[in-house]
């Protein structure tokens, strides 16, 4: 998974070097930096665009859709971009650990479901983007095994379903650049 890869002087957080650990493929480590003093510097935002995610995920009026949208790209782009820019952030916020930190914990949760899916089910993922597992299926219902379908935050949600067709599975083999793109296509994205 590409948030655990590392090259050279490249860093883990502890999330990622925990489901390194648990799966014992833990690299020497040269140097550890640890804080000992803490302060919940991200708490009441968490909160507030949690709380505000929730909300607006039980509507389906157009204006609620548009809002949630909002608030999706708000936090996205705050975890995602401000905080580990020298360019856009030059403030006490330019925190690339706590992005660092948010990314791994997320995928390391990413990649336990997945790995619990694999033990049940037998089956993989054969693509991943982001927060996104493309798997084969017969039909929308071959949920495999394992794999929690719920709209609560940090499960998993079926968005889309497409037929597999042979230019999909040639782009898949072909190692394109823009695979991601071919299946967001093929699923009508």
């Amino acid at each position: 998974m590409a948030p655990f890869v590392a090259h050279g002087d490249d860093w883990y957080s502890a999330p990622g070097a925990r489901y390194l650990a648990d799966r014992g493929l833990v690299r020497s480590v040269d140097e550890g930096l640890v804080w000992t003093d803490g302060h919940p510097w991200l708490d009441r935002w968490y909160r507030a665009t949690r709380d505000a995610r929730a909300y607006l995920a039980t509507g389906t009026a157009s204006v609620d859709l548009a809002a949630l949208a909002a608030v999706k790209a708000m936090y996205a782009t705050f975890l995602g971009g401000w905080l580990a820019s020298e360019q856009y952030n030059a403030t006490p916020l330019f925190r690339p650990d706590w992005r660092a930190h948010v990314r791994d914990r997320a995928a390391g949760n990413q990649a336990r479901s997945l790995d619990k899916v694999r033990e049940t089910s037998g089956r993989t993922p054969f693509a991943l983007f982001k927060d996104a597992a493309y798997f084969t299926a017969s039909s929308p219902d071959d949920i495999p095994g394992g794999m929690v379908v719920s709209g609560q935050l940090g499960k998993w949600k079926l968005e889309a379903y497409g037929e597999l067709t042979p230019d999909i599975i040639e782009i898949l083999n072909s190692g394109a650049d823009d695979v991601f793109g071919a299946l967001r296509k093929a699923v009508g994205r």
